[in-house]
């Protein structure tokens, strides 16, 4: 990838994030919020501050699932095309053991992105009923905690000397470190 390609997508995806919540902030500018104003997760979303509040809501759903899903859809896209375009290239490799090798990299990778949209979709666009509660904090956790945490796990445990020097410090192949 050129220099200039990384560039204008780095700024494509700062640039989308940073304006596409004044789009959001707009809109609840007009909203009013009266009674308990307590929400029942952890942190302070958007879609929990549309449940707490007393005024018609219905402009602000619908600017969240259009801003959202088209945002949703461009990220996925730029997502799963170099997928796409990797998988393209194992079908070429002529041995099986290296197209498993291949396909066992991009599995957990593949998991870890499923596991984001999943989680992503739900919250955002799946109606946030007292029903539903305790599922939507649950899946709070794995957006806001876990799928960060399983990243650099997935990337880096894929890396040989990592491999090697976390078997050295666990005492994991016989050998004791020297002091």
């Amino acid at each position: 990838m050129s220099w200039g390609t990384c560039t204008q997508m780095v700024s494509l995806v700062w640039s989308s994030a940073f304006f596409a919540p004044f789009m959001y902030i707009f809109f609840l500018r007009r909203l009013t919020f009266c009674g308990p104003n307590f929400i029942h997760n952890f942190f302070c979303d958007l879609p929990h501050l549309l449940q707490i509040s007393c005024s018609d809501t219905s402009i602000n759903v619908l600017v969240v699932i259009v801003v959202g899903s088209l945002l949703s859809v461009a990220a996925f896209v730029a997502t799963f095309y170099p997928y796409v375009r990797i998988f393209r290239t194992v079908f070429k490799i002529r041995s099986s053991d290296g197209k498993r090798k291949a396909f066992s990299t991009c599995t957990s990778h593949l998991i870890v992105v499923f596991v984001y949209y999943a989680s992503i979709t739900f919250i955002y666009l799946v109606p946030n009923t007292s029903n539903l509660l305790t599922l939507n904090q649950v899946v709070t956790v794995i957006y806001a905690l876990i799928t960060p945490l399983l990243n650099p796990l997935i990337y880096s445990l894929r890396n040989k000397d990592l491999k090697v020097a976390l078997r050295r410090t666990l005492h994991i192949d016989g050998t004791r470190r020297s002091t």
